[in-house]
């Protein structure tokens, strides 16, 4: 699904030291969001504890699929990547 401007896109707009300005998407927070709509960071089954330090990596602007990788298993790890594979939680 990727994300769609309008509908899932949050625009961070940083101006640069040479100029430019850059626009920075916050994956991690669209992508908690998301999965706060459709139950929280549970739906990717396992201990509490994984599902802490999931969350605690998204909101630290790490995305789904690093967080996942890093606090949890691999059953987490494949539930991730379906939901991103079916277009719930964007890539």
């Amino acid at each position: 699904m990727g994300l769609m401007p309008g509908l899932d896109y949050v625009p961070d707009l940083v101006d640069t030291e040479d100029g430019l300005t850059t626009d920075f998407v916050h994956r991690s927070f669209l992508q908690l969001a998301q999965l706060d709509e459709i139950g929280g960071v549970s739906v990717l089954g396992g201990s509490a504890d994984r599902h802490e330090g999931i969350r605690f990596a998204l909101e630290e602007e790490i995305d789904l699929i690093s967080a996942v990788d890093h606090f949890g298993d691999y059953a987490q790890q494949q539930q991730a990547r379906e939901l991103i594979a079916s277009g719930r939680v964007s890539s």
